[in-house]
This record gives C-alpha cells, sequence and structure tokens, in this order.
C-alpha cells in the first residue's frame, strides 16, 4: 500500500525527488522512485506501464510454449522416482547415495539423476540415486567438460522432447 507521508517528516531518501504528490511509490518497470497523487497508480509513466504489459505478455506466450513440454518431465520425473522406489523395495537396490553411500536416515538429500542426461530415458540402468553433493558435482564435471571442448549443453544433449513438443502442439491445434 502507498505511504502517505506529510512534508515534515520526509525520510533522507525521499527528499531528493521533487514531491508532485501526496503518495510516495516505487516504480515496478524502472526501478525508480516518484510521487503520485494517485493512491492507485502502479507506474511512473505511460511508457514504463507499456514496457512492462509488453514483457508480462512475451513471458506468457514463452510459459504457453514450454508448459506441455515442462508437464510432462514432471511426469516422467514422478515415474521414474517410484521405479527407483519399487526398486529398493525389491531389494535391486539400497535407500543411499550410489557414489558416497550417504543415507537419506543421515540427514542426506537423496536426488534423482540420469546418467545419460536425457530426462526421458527411464531405464534402470540410467537412473542412479546421489545425495545432492554428489548430485551437483556430476552436473559440475559435467559442464566443466563442456566448456573445456568449447561446447554448449543443447549442442551435445539430444532434442528428445522436440516430437514430443511438435505432437502437444498439434492435439492442441485440434481442441
Amino acid at each position: 500500500m502507498p505511504r502517505k507521508v506529510s512534508k515534515r517528516n520526509i525520510p533522507k531518501e525521499q527528499s531528493t525527488i521533487p514531491q508532485t504528490g501526496k503518495y510516495y511509490k516505487f516504480c515496478p518497470c524502472c526501478h525508480k522512485n516518484y510521487w503520485s497523487d494517485a493512491r492507485g497508480q502502479k507506474y511512473c509513466s505511460s511508457e514504463c506501464q507499456k514496457k512492462d504489459y509488453s514483457r508480462k505478455k512475451q513471458q506468457k506466450k514463452e510459459y504457453k510454449e514450454v508448459a506441455p513440454v515442462e508437464r510432462l518431465r514432471v511426469r516422467y520425473h514422478a515415474l521414474h522416482v517410484e521405479t527407483v522406489k519399487m526398486m529398493c523395495e525389491l531389494g535391486m537396490r539400497k535407500w543411499e547415495c550410489e557414489i558416497c553411500g550417504a543415507k537419506h536416515t543421515e540427514g542426506a538429500l537423496l536426488e534423482l539423476h540420469h546418467k545419460n542426461k536425457v530426462w526421458t530415458d527411464g531405464t534402470p540402468s540410467n537412473l542412479q540415486l546421489l545425495c545432492n553433493k554428489c548430485h551437483c558435482k556430476e552436473h559440475s564435471k559435467f559442464d566443466k567438460d563442456l566448456d573445456e571442448r568449447g561446447l554448449l549443453i543443447e549442442e551435445v544433449l539430444p532434442k528428445s522432447f522436440l516430437p514430443l513438443y511438435k505432437i502437444l502442439n498439434k492435439l492442441d491445434g485440434l481442441d
């Protein structure tokens, strides 16, 4: 809620801005402080308002493009976690880090790691249960190796979700 400030007790940071209204505000677009008479005014100018609305519109468009694939990725991950849980219950694996041996009961956070870095590949041989420290180390090793070769991660990993994304877009068009 905007703060109404009397002229007698203006804080030091506000005294440098000429007072042309009752309310001292902060513009969410350009991050500048300003004074306003309108209590509900959010932006310092119409240009800031247009710029912020266009930015939000672009973000919404980008989210709509990625959302179906992201939902699918989350479903895949849940399925892969259930696969590892079932293997632990059947005694095929232990519920501990496969690198350092840290156990969940000792306070280690266990995470699921895909050895070949492809999230759609849920074969048990590709899934690895790691503590958060070892998981970070595995990804940093991979990133460091790519940097040494001068490659980007997009160039190395197969774009396995692109066909799925195209299928989802076609299905959305049929509705």
